[in-house]
């Protein structure tokens, strides 16, 4: 993508790199449980690490201050939910993504569309029903209610959120789970 385009004239190009993972099935409740999307994120983390530094006098960087929401938006064949995440047809929401960005501006090979695209979720509310904290509340996503928000901000979690988690250590992703954009995990009913 051109950089200036994405809202970042310091870079010629921005490149996005998807690291899809496998759905996740249901925990048995007194197993502690890590979503796997963390561990797709670690392995994203450390492959556009290793690109950048393989790179660097070619310009090219490792990016985590670039604003990806935004971008899919407005980015043909990408979709987001009432739950703020973004969709691709390919991988539903089970992505992690990377930015790398160059300094020499590369021909881009997809453009942004004008405005951004409206909600695919029609009247669907499934997400809204799952949340076990109700951040998806009234069509509104209330981040300081969302388990995985808190679950990344490295900060203490609220006792009122606390109650809430089960056996998650990591993720919760329960808007994922009964999303019909998303296919369910392997060897679970729809």
């Amino acid at each position: 993508l051109d950089g200036a385009e994405c809202g970042y004239p310091d870079a010629g190009s921005v490149l996005l790199a998807l690291w899809p993972y496998e759905a996740e099935k249901a925990p048995y409740a007194e197993d502690a449980w890590i979503h796997p999307y963390y561990y797709s994120s670690q392995r994203a983390y450390r492959a556009a690490d290793d690109i950048a530094k393989a790179h660097a006098e070619d310009g090219v960087r490792w990016r985590d201050d670039v604003l990806v929401k935004p971008i899919f938006a407005r980015l043909d064949g990408f979709t987001q939910g009432r739950n703020t995440l973004s969709y691709t047809e390919d991988f539903g929401s089970r992505f992690h993504v990377q930015v790398l960005t160059t300094q020499e501006a590369l021909p881009p090979t997809q453009h942004l569309q004008g405005g951004k695209h409206a909600l695919h979720c029609g009247d669907c509310h499934r997400c809204e029903a799952a949340c076990p904290t109700n951040a998806l509340e009234g069509g509104v996503f209330h981040r300081e209610r969302c388990l995985r928000n808190w679950q990344v901000s490295g900060q203490i979690y609220p006792e009122h959120i606390r109650e809430k988690m089960g056996n998650r250590l990591i993720g919760c992703d329960e808007c994922q789970r009964c999303c019909p954009h998303n296919p369910p995990p392997q060897g679970e009913a729809a």
